[in-house]
C-alpha cells in the first residue's frame, strides 16, 4: 500500500494498493478554507485523467533537442 497526501491547514490522503506495471491517477483539487486552501485527493479513472492531462501545459517547456 502507498499513501499519497496533501496538507495545508487541513490535509487529505488517498491509500492505494498498487500493482507493478499498472498506472494509477490521483486527482488533486483545492477548496476554499479560512486562511488557505483545503486539499482534496481522489482516485481518478484513466479516461478522465488522460483527458485532463491533454489540457495541461508545462510551466517551463523542456528545450528542444539539438541535432
Amino acid at each position: 500500500q502507498h499513501v499519497y497526501s496533501a496538507k495545508t491547514e487541513a490535509s487529505d490522503d488517498v491509500t492505494l494498493t498498487v500493482e507493478a506495471g499498472k498506472t494509477y491517477y490521483i486527482k488533486g483539487t483545492i477548496s476554499m478554507g479560512f486562511m488557505v486552501g483545503h486539499p482534496h485527493l481522489e482516485i481518478a479513472n484513466e479516461s478522465d485523467a488522460q483527458a485532463a492531462l491533454q489540457k495541461l501545459d508545462y510551466a517551463v517547456k523542456a528545450p528542444s533537442p539539438s541535432h
